[in-house]
């Protein structure tokens, strides 16, 4: 079972917004936990086609200067065989939400770091060497957004990638 957890943090002069998964805009491959924090995949894990993606109940947005999420990742275990893939990343509103982030060609304008390989994705199936760090059970990954400089940076167990 893939499961993993999330927790914000917010930076800036704005109060704090309580973000958390929501379920009305979540891939019917997972299941979202009465927490609303816990999410586990339920899918059939056996493609890329059924990969799944889920967004929060509120936006980062642009006033804040810099928003920023993490997933604590409690199990990444193969589902039937499937490669357990997990990705976190941003996209916009109108992005489906029938793959991971990145993964969309040219259509839809989102970024991803994938777990299972460590390469970031942005609009392709290619993705790029990052940092070549890849992740899974008891990993912390984060994701950020820095509206002053126009920047997407990513982090795993509190350390900064880029």
């Amino acid at each position: 079972m893939t499961e993993a957890n999330l927790s914000d943090s917010q930076n800036g002069s704005q109060p704090l917004v309580s973000m958390h998964w929501n379920r009305e805009d979540a891939s019917k491959y997972l299941h979202i936990h009465e927490d609303l924090l816990t999410v586990t995949y339920v899918g059939p894990g056996a493609r890329d086609f059924d990969s799944a993606s889920l967004r929060t109940n509120h936006p980062i947005r642009s006033e804040m200067g810099i928003g920023y999420f993490e997933i604590n990742i409690i199990d990444d275990s193969r589902w039937r065989g499937g490669l357990g893939i997990i990705g976190i990343g941003l996209g916009k509103r109108q992005t489906p939400i029938r793959q991971i982030p990145g993964w969309f060609h040219n259509r839809y304008d989102t970024i991803g770091y994938h777990g299972d390989d460590g390469l970031k994705f942005r609009k392709s199936d290619f993705g790029e060497f990052y940092v070549g760090a890849t992740y899974g059970t008891g990993d912390v990954i984060g994701c950020g957004i820095n509206y002053i400089d126009r920047s997407v940076f990513f982090t795993k167990n509190g350390i900064n990638l880029g």
